[in-house]
């Protein structure tokens, strides 16, 4: 459900018609870019952290069963907090 200031739209098709044109009455229809990623990187000072050969190596390794569960139980727990979230009155 989709609540917007003409009332509430329920329909995906709609919702994803009135989030287009939402954006695109925010941002435009055409993207302009106006610097390179590396002026935008230089500009704003952002730092790109680089993967340490000892974390290239432990990418190669075989993920266990229980990094597995692990990370199911983690990945439950977070999409249970988005999907609690209903609160969409910003768009």
């Amino acid at each position: 459900m989709l609540h917007t200031g003409e009332g509430d739209i329920t329909n995906k098709e709609d919702i994803c018609r009135a989030l287009e044109k939402s954006y695109k009455e925010q941002v435009g229809e055409d993207f302009q870019q106006t610097c390179t990623l590396e002026e935008y990187i230089r500009k704003y000072e952002i730092e790109i952290d680089s993967i340490k050969d000892d974390q290239k190596e432990a990418l190669e390794e075989e993920i266990g069963s229980d990094e597995i569960r692990l990370a199911l139980k983690k990945s439950k727990s977070t999409i249970s907090t988005w999907t609690n979230r209903t609160d969409s009155s910003h768009f």
